[in-house]
């Protein structure tokens, strides 16, 4: 997927590409299971969550300039394009955090990055628990 190379008024269907084959990490018969679930039930939650952002943030004004005060470790794939979406996310996200310990970009990965790096990811959220199990030692 490349969203940023597509007009804004773009649907998804014309940005999304179709694979030649599927990816390691996932199945025909996982895929199938899915599409099957989409075709009963659709996809209504998933969309009604991006369909509220506006109104989230108006019935929320407290959280205006809050910050995330428990230990937190950012884990997301090099390729992920969700991060093309805030073009300086990189320097603005330790202001929105009181602890943040780590921002780990893994290479070769996208959005689906549990999926597509399963091993990377567990080392990650190994070492910031062991990072955590080590200020309560401490503590």
């Amino acid at each position: 997927m490349s969203q940023v190379g597509y007009p804004a008024d773009a649907s998804m269907a014309e940005i999304f590409e179709v694979p030649a084959e599927l990816p390691s990490w996932l199945s025909q018969d996982d895929l199938d299971y899915h599409v099957a679930q989409f075709e009963k039930n659709g996809f209504r939650g998933g969309v009604n969550w991006y369909r509220n952002i506006e109104r989230n943030w108006a019935i929320t004004p407290q959280l205006a300039g809050a910050k995330f005060t428990q230990p937190a470790h950012f884990i997301a794939g090099a390729q992920d394009e969700v991060l093309l979406y805030v073009p300086n996310w990189a320097e603005l996200m330790p202001g929105h955090f009181e602890d943040l310990r780590r921002v780990k970009l893994i290479e070769g990965a996208g959005h689906w990055l549990m999926l597509e790096k399963p091993e990377e990811v567990t080392e990650e959220i190994l070492l910031f628990l062991e990072d955590i199990r080590n200020d309560i030692r401490e503590g």
